[in-house]
């Protein structure tokens, strides 16, 4: 971190041990309190509108 704070240098391609050392004990994390990764919603269409309010909608008067 000192020759790098801003993360600009990969280092996952010079030190694959670490990257798996690191994916391995966060899918076993993840296993152990029921985390679940974000999936695609292929029905999601963000112009379609929905019926809803949005909070800022309901103050107008």
């Amino acid at each position: 971190m000192k020759e790098d704070p801003s993360e600009k240098q990969d280092l996952a391609v010079k030190k694959p041990e670490i990257v798996k050392q690191l994916k391995e004990k966060l899918e076993k994390w993840q296993k152990n309190c029921g985390a679940r990764l974000p999936v695609v919603n292929n029905e999601y269409d963000p112009l379609r509108k929905t019926g809803q309010q949005s909070s800022n909608d309901s103050n107008e008067s």
